[in-house]
């Protein structure tokens, strides 16, 4: 069983904001043009390669490491684009302390 405490899916080198940093500002541009406003982020360096997820108003983007044609690292951008219409917005609150949840 897991012990509580932070549960980590990946060993990341750096800070969400350092790894963001090093994806360099021409894909945070490409990233920023798709997204609308921003809504939720995650980036992560495993082994020396960036990657970063990004939940905006109007895509889910995907930056992935990759290589070029000429064989040097790269990023992969994917945009799921989204329809701001379409949103839900909901509060979500624990249970009464004490009790099981209904």
């Amino acid at each position: 069983m897991h012990a509580a405490g932070s549960l980590r899916f990946t060993e990341s080198v750096g800070t969400r904001e350092e790894v963001w940093d090093r994806l360099g500002a021409k894909v945070r541009e490409r990233v920023g043009a798709r997204i609308g406003s921003l809504v939720e982020w995650w980036a992560t360096d495993v082994s020396g390669r960036n990657a970063a997820v990004v939940l905006g108003t109007r895509a889910f983007v995907t930056v992935e490491p990759t290589v070029n044609a000429a064989g040097g690292p790269a990023h992969e951008i994917r945009a799921l684009r989204l329809d701001e219409s379409s949103f839900r917005r909901a509060t979500v609150a624990a249970p009464a302390a004490g009790g099981p949840a209904a």
